[in-house]
This record gives C-alpha cells, structure tokens and sequence, in this order.
C-alpha cells in the first residue's frame, strides 16, 4: 500500500515539473567584487528562479554532492561552454545559467547567458545595469535581470501581434477584451485564433481574425470603409456648405456689381467733364487773336484732349469690369 502511495506521489510530482526546464546556476565569477557578495547574489538569482513557473532550479549543495561524486574538477571557474556542457551533463540538467557580476567606478553590471547542454548553444543573454549601492545590486537589479530572462524565455511560448488599420486609431477588441487603439502591438499573446472587433467613428464596424503562432510576430492590416450614414450625413453638410457659398457669392458679386456700376457712373461724368472743358478749350483756341495767346489756348487744348482720353479709356474698362460682376451675379442664379 505504502508502494503504491509514494509512486502515486512521485507520479504527481513529475507531472507538475514536467513543463519546467531543469537548470542549474553556476556560482556567478566576481569581477572587481569579492567572492561573499558574488555567492549572495547567486543565491538570490536561484530564489527568484525558482519562484517562477518555467523553471525547477537545482540546489546548490545538490550541485556539490553529484559533482564531487562523479570526480568533476575544473581549473579555475568553469565558464567557457565545453565546461559548462560537461558539468550540466552530469547533473542532469537542460540548461546552465553562467555570468559575471562586476563594477567600474561606481555601476554594478551584471551579465547572464543560459547554455543548452545538448547542443552547447547560448540560449538567452541578459545584462542588467546599476548606478547604485551593492544592496540595491540585491534587491532591484538582480529581480530586474531574471524578470528580462522570464520574458525572453516566456517568448518562444507565446506570440507578438501588430495590428493596423487604415486610417489609424481605430478602437481593437477581441472576445471582449481590450487591445488598444491602432496601430498597436500585443506581447506575450497565447497562441490560437482570436476573433477581432474593430470599430472607427464615420467607418462600419470590421470583424477580422489572426493566427497566433508561439515565437512569431502575426500581423492584421484593416481597411476601413466609410458608413452609409456618415456618407449620408456627409452629403447633407455638403448640400447646407454648398447652399451657404452660394448665397455667399449671390451676396458677393451683388456687391461687387454695385460697386463697379457705381464706379462707371462717377466715371461717366468725369469724362464728360473732360469732354466739356476739351471743347471750351477748343472755342478758345479758334478765338484766340495774338500769338501769346494762340499758344497758350493751344496748349490747354492738348491738355484736355490727353485727360479726355485717359479717362474714356478709364471709363471703357470700367464698364467691361461692370459687364462681368453683373455676369457672375447672373451666373450665380443658375449655379
């Protein structure tokens, strides 16, 4: 009975590890910081790994012990692949998590990369940064740098979506669910098909669907088109505009007519003025009896004629500039 119980136990156990990736931490190798404060923060990074979902993180003495079993020995600290390959080898594990944490003047740095021990490839890389003191290097950057491996890891099981629409800013809900306003772009998104609503004032409602695919980007490019009753409302404010420019310019060339016809009238009678004195002046020149006087009579005469010309010319183009108000006033009657 008590067999059957603990293979049941060790059934259920196995079931709950059997999505996490078995990793084990190297002691991290200290660059300009002693080696108590690097064992600290090496602790801290295997706490804050083991307090997630992905991994099932070895103990450190667990390390100890099947290594000092299996006669492992390296020169120095084991941080090139082949070493780290050999050593996750013989524990067992899937994956190494190797790094440095050092300091320059007053920023402490810390480098991590995560080594498939089948293949000896550098999985993840992941560096963290801080301009701080060293129990800050502990609790802020240390949970900083495993919260940026979470997301790296996190992003071969899920997908990225880019969503656009033309024209932009359109409201993107799926089954409910707030995605933004486009164009937008949704990380760490559960693989398979989600239904999308899209909706923009003036356009009609659009109802698409995308494919999610783990570790890929999917992209949606929607083409709106315009609602019958914003084309409808449309075309009545186009109808009220073009009713109102046209009373505008009903108004304008009225005014315009007005004006011009006005300015004919006065030009009218300044060119009979002119034609007036032309002829008065004419008289007294015909009358004139010595020279003197001959010369001057002739000269006012000339003078006339020059003014009387200029202002019929004047006066013509005023009537041609009347001719076309009154036209467009007309004109604006029939369009």
């Amino acid at each position: 009975m008590i067999k059957i119980y603990v293979i049941i136990m060790l059934f259920i156990v196995a079931q709950c590890f059997a999505d996490k990736t078995v990793i084990a931490v190297n002691d991290l190798s200290g660059q300009g910081v002693d080696s108590a404060t690097s064992m600290v923060i090496t602790e801290r990074i295997r706490a804050e790994l083991t307090s997630l979902k992905h991994f099932r993180v070895m103990e450190r003495s667990q390390m100890q012990v099947i290594l000092r079993e299996q006669g492992f020995q390296s020169s120095g600290a084991c941080s090139d692949n082949d070493c780290l390959v050999q050593m996750g080898q013989l524990l067992g594990v899937e994956n190494m998590l190797v790094g440095t944490i050092g300091k320059i003047g007053n920023i402490f740095t810390i480098s991590l990369r995560m080594v498939d021990v089948r293949s000896g490839e550098v999985l993840y890389t992941v560096t963290e940064d801080c301009r701080c003191a060293i129990e800050d290097v502990l609790t802020v950057a240390t949970p900083n740098i495993i919260n940026k491996l979470k997301n790296i890891y996190e992003s071969k099981f899920y997908g990225t979506v880019t969503i656009n629409t033309e024209p932009q800013f359109a409201h993107v809900t799926s089954n409910g669910d707030d995605w933004g306003i486009s164009p937008t772009k949704l990380s760490l998104v559960k693989p398979g098909k989600y239904d999308l609503l899209l909706d923009l004032y003036g356009y009609d409602t659009v109802k698409s669907q995308i494919n999610v695919t783990a570790g890929k980007n999917s992209e949606v490019l929607v083409k709106m088109v315009h609602s019958k009753s914003w084309l409808d409302s449309m075309q009545a404010v186009n109808i009220t505009k073009s009713k109102k420019n046209k009373f505008r310019r009903k108004v304008v060339m009225g005014i315009l007519s007005i004006a011009a016809s006005g300015a004919s009238a006065y030009l009218v009678s300044k060119s009979n003025e002119y034609s007036d004195k032309m002829v008065a002046d004419e008289k007294k020149y015909l009358s004139a009896t010595n020279q003197a006087d001959i010369d001057a009579a002739w000269a006012d005469y000339e003078s006339s004629v020059d003014d009387f010309d200029k202002s019929k010319t004047i006066r013509n183009i005023s009537f041609g500039v009347t001719g076309l108000c009154l036209s467009g006033f007309v004109l604006t009657f029939v369009f």
